[in-house]
């Protein structure tokens, strides 16, 4: 009986399961994990999966598909991450309705609650790794969803702008100053702690938000009149976990609209992975794309939403719609927009699944093959559901679908099904257009807040780098009127982040207080005459305070309100850049040769790297960023330099 090809299939780490699934380092038989699935019942709550009946259909996974392996990427680490205790893994799920769950059971609560990605979800948190529903976002415009009873707006608040949204649509609540609560809870989830997902504008315009979980505090945050416009997350938490909080949203502000693109519940005494549903009845690919146009300068696009949520893996599963017949995409505009949602999503710092659809009936099914065959040749990891179902008359036949275009719970159980063994179990070959991402090196001194590293970067060298996340997944990124650095090569043909000199940077806002550490790899290809080279830059006086930079006359300051200048001229090589911002007892550090005084009291209120801010920029190359919230001393400091100066060579 041809289950599933399982002859490079891992079990999950650690000890056996309730049915004896092996550790990470066994291979199970096809009977071990056949009479698993046909068990058909999740084993943490009994639900029947009625995944039975699905167990003769021929897999997708056959030697005749290309399916490419994700596993040593971003989406690899992340699972890694999961099983350790460190950290959430979270997946972006871009999809239309048939993401959605339209034409499941569950269409008078919430369709997400049966779609595929629910599956995936359920079916991975009983037979892998820690899983759960994760974000929820705002009901589109479109009929195919008529209720989402995670959601209740109170008086005033209702859908905005048609493409302020995780792909378009109308998917945000909007609300003016004097409205009531908007009110959330996803009943499938226990949680503690809730990120809410809205957008800022630099128009005046925009209100003050104010959030609350059961039995928590009150967080507020201003949405207008911010230096960007972009999407951005914060934070409340629960008095208490329970899968029965909920979250109130107001508008706390005396003036403007706040606006609401999604919220996400987790567990912070569980690291999970964490499964983001941002399908959206009615989408094509140009909704995400379109007036989104995935440029620096508009900060409500793809990017910005991607890099909000900053997923560890993004499925992109679009198409039905394109494929409308009265309003079909070429297949040269399907493609181009697949590859700048790709484009976000590797800039986010994610791995990428590329998913076929459904097939629909005949009168799309010709177009969507077409687009099946675009997204085979795009050469990244490859899900081909249309393959493996082959007609709309086949699988009506089989009884799974719910009209011309949707499934039903069966056909989404499927999916769920495939979809967790192409992502977690990887029966998978033929090399696809991937980025091996090394192992973290160990430091000697411990202790550090945050670490960025070029080689951690899963783009190809060349792409703009939009977001370099930290190990903590903190994003440094363009401002408005900047633009992106490049992934390059640089000395002993290591991987840098390589800043023009002139328009590129990155910036984050961050608070660092006295004392601090900041350390970098990196080398300045040239430096100016005619103004300073900006390496580290805070957001103090135009930029100039708790900055580490090199000067016109070629020498290395630290300044956090007094100038500390190493006298040693910088060469254009290599270098490890140290500054101890600790008031009098400062250092200003270059690969050993350390400079101490008096530097200044003053903290920082944001991070620029390449530039001073507007001014100071840098034709410089970054291997790695490292923080400090404390001085080092000498010896760590010695102890540090010999490290990083030996990953150099």
């Amino acid at each position: 009986m041809p289950i599933v090809d399982l002859g490079s299939i891992r079990g999950p780490e650690g000890p056996q399961g309730a049915r004896g699934l092996p550790g990470l380092t066994a291979v199970p038989t096809d009977q071990g994990l056949a009479d698993y699935i046909r068990a058909g019942k999740d084993s943490k709550t009994g639900q029947a999966l009625d995944l039975a009946p699905l167990l003769d259909k021929p897999t997708i996974l056959s030697n005749s598909r290309r399916v490419y392996t994700i596993n040593n990427g971003p989406w690899g680490a992340a699972l890694g991450a999961v099983r350790d205790g460190i950290r959430d893994a979270r997946i972006l799920v871009v999809s239309d309705s048939t993401g959605q769950g339209v034409g499941g059971s569950s269409m008078d609560s919430f369709p997400q609650r049966t779609s595929w990605p629910s599956f995936l979800a359920q079916l991975m948190d009983d037979l892998v790794v820690p899983t759960a529903h994760g974000l929820g976002i705002p009901k589109s415009n479109s009929s195919a969803q008529p209720y989402d009873t995670r959601w209740t707006l109170g008086a005033g608040w209702a859908a905005g702008a048609t493409y302020v949204g995780f792909g378009g649509k109308q998917t945000n609540y909007v609300a003016a100053p004097g409205s009531g609560a908007l009110v959330y809870n996803d009943p499938r989830v226990y949680a503690n702690t809730y990120d809410i997902y809205y957008a800022v504008s630099n128009n005046a315009t925009y209100g003050q938000l104010t959030a609350v979980a059961t039995g928590g505090g009150t967080n507020t945050v201003q949405t207008g009149s911010q230096s960007v416009r972009e999407i951005r997350k914060m934070t409340v938490v629960a008095g208490s976990a329970s899968g029965n909080n909920v979250v109130q949203i107001t508008n706390s502000g005396s003036a403007g609209n706040v606006t609401i693109v999604g919220i996400e519940p987790r567990l912070s005494s569980q690291k999970k992975v964490i499964v983001g549903n941002a399908s959206v009845s009615g989408s094509t690919t140009s909704d995400w794309v379109a007036y989104h146009d995935n440029t620096v300068t508009n900060g409500w696009n793809a990017f910005s939403y991607m890099s909000a949520y900053q997923p560890d893996l993004v499925i992109i599963d679009l198409g039905i719609n394109d494929a409308i017949p009265s309003a079909q995409a070429s297949v040269e505009t399907y493609t181009a927009n697949i590859r700048q949602l790709i484009t976000a999503a590797e800039s986010a710092g994610a791995s990428v699944v590329l998913k076929s659809m459904i097939p629909s009936v005949a009168a799309r099914a010709a177009r969507e093959a077409q687009y099946v065959a675009a997204l085979d040749s795009l050469r990244y990891p490859f899900v081909d559901l249309f393959n493996r179902y082959g007609s709309y008359e086949k699988t009506s036949a089989e009884g799974w679908m719910a009209d011309d275009v949707h499934g039903n719970d069966r056909i989404y159980q499927d999916e769920g099904r495939y979809m967790l063994q192409a992502l977690i179990m990887s029966p998978m070959s033929l090399a696809a257009k991937s980025v091996t991402i090394p192992a973290l090196p160990a430091l000697p001194v411990e202790g550090w807040s945050e670490r960025w590293r070029a080689d951690q970067i899963p783009l190809t060298v060349g792409s703009d780098v939009r977001a370099f996340m930290s190990v903590a997944r903190t994003a440094l990124k363009p401002e408005s009127t900047w633009t992106p650095p490049t992934l390059a090569i640089g000395d002993g043909g290591r991987k840098v982040v390589r800043f023009n000199g002139t328009t590129d940077g990155l910036s984050l806002a961050a608070t660092r207080t006295q004392p601090h550490t900041v350390v970098v790899l990196g080398r300045l290809r040239a430096i100016s005459t005619a103004a300073n080279n900006g390496i580290v830059g805070a957001g103090q006086s135009a930029g100039s305070r708790s900055s580490l930079f090199v000067s016109t006359d070629g020498k290395l300051v630290i300044n956090a309100g007094v100038s500390l200048t190493n006298p040693a001229a910088v060469p254009t090589t290599t270098q490890v850049f140290i500054g101890v911002f600790n008031g009098n007892n400062s250092v200003a550090g270059l690969t050993g040769a350390d400079t101490a005084g008096a530097a200044g009291s003053e903290g920082a209120t944001a991070m620029y790297v390449g530039r001073l801010g507007n001014t100071g920029m840098a034709q410089l190359d970054v291997e790695e960023i490292i923080i400090y919230p404390r001085g080092l001393s000498s010896a760590e400091r010695t102890s540090l330099t010999a490290a990083l100066a030996a990953l150099a060579k």
